[in-house]
């Protein structure tokens, strides 16, 4: 097998979903009503936390509406205003601030 074989052999790996959970298939069947392949781990995450039921309500229920552009956009802001979202994102961890003291005598370490 040559080089070029094998590049087109991950490649077509690469295309084929590898499901072991429930929730992943939930999360790419999600994914594939709303058009929006690029963000598919999120949905994942979303059908883990959520549950895939609850999360198929909601995805069914923006899949169906015919005058949304951005359907995956739409399900966020759905999500937030429901209060779903603050569940499944976790806040940022803040970042380390160090601060020194200033010396007391004014003099120079050694």
């Amino acid at each position: 097998m040559d080089s070029l074989e094998y590049l087109n052999l991950i490649r077509s790996r690469a295309q084929k979903s590898r499901v072991y959970r429930n929730w992943q298939l939930a999360g790419l069947a999600v994914a594939d009503m709303l058009g929006d392949r690029k963000r598919k781990t999120f949905y994942i995450r979303l059908a883990k936390t959520l549950g895939s039921r609850r999360l198929f309500e909601y995805a069914g229920d923006v899949a169906q509406r015919k005058g949304v552009k951005n359907k995956g956009a739409y399900l966020m802001r759905i999500l937030e205003k429901d209060g779903v979202l603050s569940k499944v994102l976790k806040p940022r961890p803040r970042q380390l601030t160090i601060r020194f003291r200033k010396r007391r005598n004014g003099s120079k370490r050694k």
